[in-house]
């Protein structure tokens, strides 16, 4: 019995041997697991500060936008597109000037070519 009973501590001994080389892989296995998850908690927290950081500079930048579009232009850069549209507007009135006096000579000329035809027309009816 002795012999039966040394078999079946070595055996019980041999299992649970088995067993604890199981957990402690599977220990050494979790502990790899939560190590790599940890480090990719740490990344997304800094993605997440970083993200939280542009969020608010956006928030920031567009507030400020708002409150330019609401208040219209900045005093220098008003100034300085007002400048721009009125050079425009002068460049505008030239060309519409020019080409004023260009269709009113045109008009004039067609005018007096008008009465030469007219006149060469009535000049031979009236001597026919």
């Amino acid at each position: 019995m002795n012999l039966a009973a040394l078999n079946e501590r070595d055996h019980i001994a041999s299992e649970l041997g088995g067993e604890a080389e199981v957990l402690r892989q599977r220990s050494t296995h979790l502990q790899a697991h939560c190590e790599r998850l940890s480090s990719e908690m740490m990344k997304l927290r800094k993605e997440c500060k970083v993200a939280e950081c542009r969020i608010a500079a956006l928030v920031e930048e567009n507030a400020m936008l708002r409150g330019k579009t609401s208040k219209g232009f900045p005093d220098e850069e008003g100034e300085e597109q007002v400048q721009r549209l009125l050079n425009d507007q002068s460049h505008l009135i030239s060309a519409l000037r020019e080409e004023g006096k260009i269709l009113l000579d045109q008009l004039e000329s067609e005018r007096k070519e008008f009465r030469c035809v007219l006149v060469e027309r009535l000049g031979c009816c009236l001597y026919a």
